[in-house]
């Protein structure tokens, strides 16, 4: 279904940022011919920092989808648009110290 409007989850999430840069990652992702999740799990295996990539398929057609991310290759100008577009180091929704949802702070308290 489609979040109404007002919805404050929706509101602090889907912001102007980040319904922009999806927009041009999932344009990136047309040219390419790909899906956005290929693009995106192609980014993340193509990363030497990042040792693994976690699927998320609830159905065959998802896993299938995903693992087409093996076939998908990105050049470095595809690195520097999306480093455009989602600047390294930064955030486009804010997931830290501010949503009641995650805190990833050094602990108050040591046990």
């Amino acid at each position: 279904g489609r979040i109404q409007p007002g919805n404050v989850w929706a509101d602090r999430h889907f912001t102007p940022a980040a319904l922009e840069a999806a927009g041009a990652l999932g344009q990136m992702a047309h040219e390419k011919g790909c899906t956005l999740s290929q693009l995106a799990l192609a980014w993340c295996i193509s990363k030497p920092g990042i040792t693994s990539a976690i699927l998320c398929a609830r159905t065959l057609d998802h896993l299938t989808d995903q693992l087409g991310a093996l076939s998908v290759a990105l050049t470095a100008e595809d690195h520097q648009c999306i480093d455009q577009i989602c600047a390294p180091g930064k955030t486009l929704i804010s997931y830290y110290y501010e949503d009641s949802s995650a805190d990833f702070r050094p602990a108050q308290y040591r046990w």
